[in-house]
């Protein structure tokens, strides 16, 4: 649904009397205001305060319309600030699609007005974790594959109603390590009749109630969302920040799409003139896509803890900072449920597919594709393909241990498939950090395909790798251990500038 046409057509003396009036709720198309007709409902051209409140509530409006499809069209810069949210501008609910189209820049000016916030968020990004006081489970008898769980929650406020989704997961401290119970449902049930006992219900697949094993430790459950897209040709700006002390909003400001306990979300939309901005932020969710993020800005995309199942496509771009950031835990730039204490960006990420289908990646300041495992949780099965550096001050691929902490990192399988780099002198393909000094490293296998470092000039004149003392993969000292348990090379081309008398350990 494009939201273009008015059904009515309403009347406002000036944009204060708009908001007094609660006009956004008025009508879905045309509004008058101060005699200027505004088709589309959002006003255009203008970083007037008012002007991006309105903005804010003509579009949150739509958005809680039940709308499957919500679709801006008309060209221009919308300012928007302000929202009922306290981590995001706007908020998008479950089920629910924003198209932006050809022409069309949201401008997140929410710094001139006080603190920076992020633009968009799903609408329970926020939710507060409850602690599960106890969990049954038997298995259905029309479906035989699938089972029907019972949570319970004990007398706490149970704000869960059928068709909800809930995430339920380990606790962060004393949690389950089975890791069975680790996903978003669709609630299918509520029994709040014992009201010391109150229970939520949903349904899993599960071959046999047996199959459900003993559990080690506590779970919590979130309101969760699911199936939530943001998409189009247009963009997000975000030209100057104010990021601020608070841990909701002023830490993670400058990511401007935020999705957290999350299934099945889609973002493909770029920025646009946003120096110190992330396109995407990713925190538990699962089958997450973000594609055709070109970063001239800080960085493209963030994948935050307890993730499975990220499929990053088209990254490119001059960014400041890393193109891609994996973190398992929450040592760097956390994100935090709504109490602004809880830091609920922490698990496994497992299964990341990158592929960045040769864009250029140039001029940046630091890695393609940064990762830090630093609380011993798992980073496991990422695949990188089609990387293309040139000219980087950093290095294409690092793997850490801690962002300034000797951290105890475990990661899985990494795999590097056909990737191309120019190095600058003294610049490796990939590292590995110790934290600050003292860290550990596991890695299971480092596996690169068809990767090459060509004879080509870089602008510090050097053809292949040179001034490089540990060549292809810097592993820095440590004074804990670093141990790859599995190192291989397929069909790889490496080529080393000999020319200089410092091209040493070649």
């Amino acid at each position: 649904m494009g939201w273009r046409v008015a059904r009515e057509v309403l009347h406002f003396d000036s944009l204060a009397d708009f908001l007094a009036e609660d006009g956004a709720n008025h009508g879905e198309g045309s509004v008058i205001i101060g005699g200027t007709s505004h088709r589309a409902g959002l006003i255009p051209s203008s970083t007037k305060e008012a002007v991006a409140l309105l903005n804010t509530a003509m579009l949150q409006k739509w958005l809680n319309s039940g709308a499957k499809t919500v679709a801006l069209t008309l060209p221009g810069r919308y300012a928007f600030a302000g929202g009922d949210n306290a981590q995001a501008i706007i908020t998008i609910p479950s089920d629910t699609t924003l198209y932006v189209g050809p022409g069309v820049i949201l401008d997140n000016i929410a710094a001139s007005f006080g603190l920076s916030k992020t633009l968009f968020c799903n609408e329970h990004a926020l939710s507060n974790a409850v602690a599960v006081t106890g969990l049954t489970h038997a298995q259905d008898t029309n479906y035989n594959w699938t089972s029907t769980v019972v949570v319970n929650i004990g007398s706490v406020s149970n704000e869960f109603a059928v068709g909800d989704y809930i995430y339920i997961r380990p606790a962060y401290a004393g949690g389950d390590t089975t890791g069975f119970y680790n996903y978003i449902y669709k609630v299918t049930g509520i029994d709040n009749s014992d009201s010391d006992n109150k229970k939520i219900l949903f349904k899993m697949a599960c071959g046999s109630d047996a199959n459900h094993p003993t559990l080690t430790g506590d779970l919590i459950v979130y309101k969760a969302d699911a199936n939530i897209k943001i998409y189009g040709e247009g963009r997000i700006r975000q030209a100057t920040q104010n990021r601020g002390s608070g841990n909701i909003r002023g830490a993670i400001s400058y990511q401007q799409i935020i999705m957290n306990k999350v299934i099945n979300s889609y973002v493909d939309i770029g920025l646009t003139e946003s120096p110190g901005s992330v396109t995407a932020g990713l925190a538990n969710v699962f089958k997450a896509s973000v594609k055709n993020s070109h970063s001239d800005n800080s960085n493209g995309v963030w994948v935050h803890g307890n993730c499975y199942g990220v499929h990053i496509d088209g990254v490119s771009g001059e960014s400041k900072d890393d193109l891609i950031t994996i973190f398992a835990d929450s040592a760097n730039t956390p994100i935090y449920d709504g109490d602004g204490v809880t830091a609920c960006s922490v698990g496994n990420v497992d299964g990341v597919e990158v592929n960045f289908r040769h864009e250029p990646h140039r001029k940046s300041s630091s890695q393609g594709v940064s990762m830090i495992s630093s609380q011993s949780y798992r980073i496991d099965n990422v695949t990188i393909r089609g990387y293309k550096g040139s000219d980087i001050s950093g290095q294409p691929f690092q793997l850490s241990c801690g962002y300034g902490i000797n951290g105890v990192a475990k990661y899985g399988a990494i795999k590097l498939i056909d990737c191309e780099y120019v190095p600058r002198k003294g610049r490796p393909l990939g590292y590995m950090s110790s934290g600050a000094g003292g860290g550990s490293m596991t890695v299971d296998n480092l596996i690169m395909q068809n990767v090459r470092v060509p004879a080509i000039a870089s602008a510090d004149g050097n053809a292949g790798f040179m001034d490089v003392s540990f060549a292809i993969w810097n592993v820095v000292d440590t004074s804990a251990s670093h141990l790859i348990k599995n190192f291989s090379l397929i069909d790889c081309e490496f080529n080393f500038d000999c020319t200089s008398s410092n091209a040493i350990n070649m």
